[in-house]
């Protein structure tokens, strides 16, 4: 018998039902895992709305269960027990029937549809959904279909069904029994976590006896290369696989995070779990974004290059400053951690223009200079003045009178004028109507690119053949 449990799809009738069937199932998954990153940030109606798109692509009721709890949660308590009833409707014999039922009465009187205190009932519905983990789900087919599954766990069967089929699960460690009349009767154990879609394909055929391998890492979603590294990853962390029994070479990768690469080996039925540490990267890396497209980015007074930018940078403390034209410059101090990324978006303002300011510059020194060359003027005159006087030619008629206090009084309104013009010069040199440029610096993030919401993961991985 072969087995996988992936975050793929490949069992069915034809090719192309097989492409479809994988292609929406990892849509599933992939907004399964978006709504949980969303949860975590509190963004519960970006959750349910996620839980919602997981439900349009695979129509499973454990996403329906986890979209009503994130409405729940958003206090859209008409919207939570309309979802809650319909996960009945596709459970109708979940373990937890009964307890929806009530939560149901409870959410339609938050509501105000029921008979119950509103105010009451909206705070039971809130401090319920706080305390509640979301649903799983394992689906299960194998080829040829028909064969009986059975999920237990230690105190008892969970759920039944015949292939293909999906099960609805809460978080806890269970045994998986895929049986067959004319196959070997198969036994995988899977440890469930919260919020997860798992996948169990089983190819029946005759095949060697394996050992069970289990990789972990401290950070969840490092890929997997088991033998043959040019053959592309089997998975993601938290991974599980059965394997043939002997030697095996495997690699890890992480976008951030040095790669490694270990050796295992386990006898036919042995479990074996690889625990690794892997570690960061000796660098970090910077993403700046600005209002402005085509800044310049200087790290450490060196121009790097433009915005939008994402560079790598060694880890610690940089300066960061984004120039461009007409625009105040921006400069600050970031930190770096060793295979994270920061972040940045910084809107650069508008500078103060100078050009009127130099305008009144001109203008003052223009009036100071016709100034003086008018007093001098004037000046001139009284001295000729003066000396026709003491010559004893100087007459009471002489036009030069005249003229020296035209002159006199030109240069007064002249000098007057450069004062002004001068005042005007300093003020709007000194005046700056524009605030600083700002920046926002994010805390800084995984290099992957799919969110996890918690610390184990986003499912596991189990291949192999008996």
């Amino acid at each position: 018998m072969f087995l996988l449990l992936l975050n793929s799809l490949f069992a069915s009738s034809t090719f192309a039902q097989a492409y479809q069937d994988k292609a929406a199932l990892e849509k599933a998954r992939q907004f399964m895992e978006q709504g949980q990153a969303f949860y975590a940030q509190n963004e519960y109606a970006k959750a349910a709305e996620a839980f919602d798109q997981a439900y349009e692509a695979q129509p499973f009721s454990a996403f329906l269960y986890n979209a009503a709890i994130a409405h729940e949660r958003n206090k859209n308590y008409a919207k939570a027990a309309d979802l809650f009833e319909k996960y009945l409707d596709g459970e109708p014999s979940a373990e937890d029937a009964a307890k929806v039922k009530q939560r149901i009465e409870l959410l339609r009187a938050a509501s105000g549809e029921g008979k119950s205190n509103t105010q009451n009932a909206s705070q039971q519905a809130v401090d319920q959904a706080v305390a509640t983990r979301f649903k799983s789900l394992i689906s299960v087919r194998t080829r040829p279909e028909g064969a009986s599954v059975r999920i237990r766990n230690a105190k008892r069967v969970m759920a039944r069904g015949k292939t293909p089929s999906a099960h609805t699960l809460e978080q806890g460690d269970y045994v998986v029994v895929v049986e067959h009349p004319d196959y070997r009767t198969v036994e995988i154990p899977v440890s469930v976590q919260a919020g997860k879609v798992y996948i169990l394909i089983a190819e029946m055929s005759q095949g060697e006896f394996l050992g069970t391998l289990n990789v972990i890492t401290e950070v969840p979603g490092a890929q997997v290369f088991i033998d043959d590294k040019k053959a592309g990853a089997v998975g993601n962390t938290p991974y599980l696989t059965v394997l043939p029994a002997g030697k095996h070479t495997v690699w890890l990768e992480k976008p951030g995070f040095q790669p490694s690469m270990h050796q295992v080996e386990f006898a036919a039925a042995e479990q074996k779990k690889l625990s690794i540490a892997m570690n960061r990267v000796e660098h970090g890396r910077i993403q700046v974004e600005s209002n402005i497209y085509g800044a310049e980015v200087y790290v450490d007074d060196k121009l790097v290059g433009t915005t939008p930018y994402k560079g790598d940078v060694s880890a610690g403390a940089h300066t960061i400053r984004l120039e461009a034209d007409d625009k105040k410059d921006w400069e600050g101090q970031v930190t770096v951690l060793r295979g994270q990324i920061t972040p940045l978006q910084v809107y650069l303002h508008n500078s103060a223009g100078r050009a009127s300011a130099w305008t009144m510059a001109i203008l003052a020194a223009a009036f100071v200079g016709t100034g003086v060359a008018a007093g001098m003027w004037a000046g001139s005159v009284e001295d000729s003045l003066k000396a026709d006087q003491r010559a004893g030619v100087l007459t009471s008629e002489d036009s030069r009178y005249l003229k020296g206090k035209v002159l006199a009084v030109g240069a007064d309104v002249l000098f007057g004028f450069g004062a002004v013009f001068a005042a005007f010069s300093i003020y709007n040199f000194l005046r700056d109507p524009y605030p600083d440029s700002e920046a926002r610096i994010s805390k800084p993030k995984d290099w992957a690119l799919l969110p996890y919401a918690s610390s184990n993961g986003g499912g596991a991985t189990l291949q192999g053949s008996f």
